[in-house]
């Protein structure tokens, strides 16, 4: 391999050790594509060093990482951090830890002029302490003599609901329950290509919500192309298909996920291919 992966200063030389890696291992990028399902021209940004030419930020390009590694056997984790410290990721941290340090000083002048302002005012203080309690006491002990003496004509009298003749004849009808039908959900397969998902029902309902990040998807439902673009954060989309729905997660992890009523929670990481079939 060219460069070592201790002596990488920039993310030039990033791409640059994410390439070697590949074309060491005879590796193409047509196949890192077919594997990642990640668009080839995004693939050779990451491979100049150009990771901005990728749209959605840091989520899509550390995911983009994760797979291209595990494509060519590097440790996803190890390069995810390098590109993180290279592109500086830490500087708002430093800057939060300057502005803390410096805090307990402004603090600490503030108490001290108000310590002052407390010992040369101290009369004042107290006096008006002193009559806030007054004035407090004083409208709880009027409002508590108004409600002992409230006149009797001002009382409403309690009304009586007439109580209903109950007869031998009289029978309780009891409503029927109706018991709620769970729709059965069966993952058959969960690989890092496809997630795959078997339900027993007349028909379909997939409905993305909870978004905590920016997700890109593409939606196939019954064959037929029906929708690719941005979800944010807040977003809910729902769609219905009468045999299944394909649907292509680029960050599976920042949506909640419901089938047909069944809440699956938060789909593990990894961009794959969810698919919802009826059982047939």
């Amino acid at each position: 391999m060219g460069i070592e992966f201790d002596a990488i200063q920039n993310l030039t030389q990033l791409g640059q050790y994410l390439k070697d890696a590949r074309e060491e291992r005879n590796i193409s990028i047509e196949e890192i594509h077919k594997e990642t399902k990640i668009r080839k021209r995004y693939l050779a940004a990451m491979e100049s060093g150009e990771f901005s030419v990728i749209p959605g930020g840091d989520v899509y390009i550390k995911g983009f990482l994760r797979n291209y590694c595990t494509c060519v056997g590097l440790e996803p984790s190890s390069v995810i951090e390098l590109y993180s410290r290279l592109k500086g990721d830490n500087v708002e941290e430093k800057s939060i830890l300057i502005s803390s340090n410096t805090e307990p000083v402004q603090i600490d002048v503030v108490s001290n002029k108000f310590s002052g302002y407390s010992e040369t005012n101290y009369k004042k203080i107290f006096a008006i302490a002193l009559s806030g309690i007054l004035v407090i006491v004083l409208l709880i002990s009027i409002r508590t003599l108004m409600g002992r003496h409230v006149p009797e004509d001002k009382v409403s009298p309690a009304v009586q609901e007439p109580v209903p003749e109950v007869t031998d004849n009289f029978q309780v009808e009891e409503t029927p329950q109706v018991e709620e039908k769970k729709v059965l959900v069966e993952v058959i397969e969960d690989s890092s290509r496809n997630t795959t998902y078997v339900i027993d029902d007349e028909a379909i309902e997939i409905t993305m919500d909870k978004i905590i990040d920016r997700c890109w998807i593409s939606v196939q439902r019954d064959g037929e192309q029906d929708f690719e673009g941005i979800l944010n954060p807040g977003d809910s989309k729902t769609w219905k298909a009468e045999e299944s729905i394909k649907i292509r997660i680029g960050n599976p992890a920042a949506i909640n996920l419901l089938v047909n009523g069944n809440d699956l929670g938060r789909p593990r990481e990894g961009a794959r291919d969810f698919i919802f079939q009826k059982r047939t």
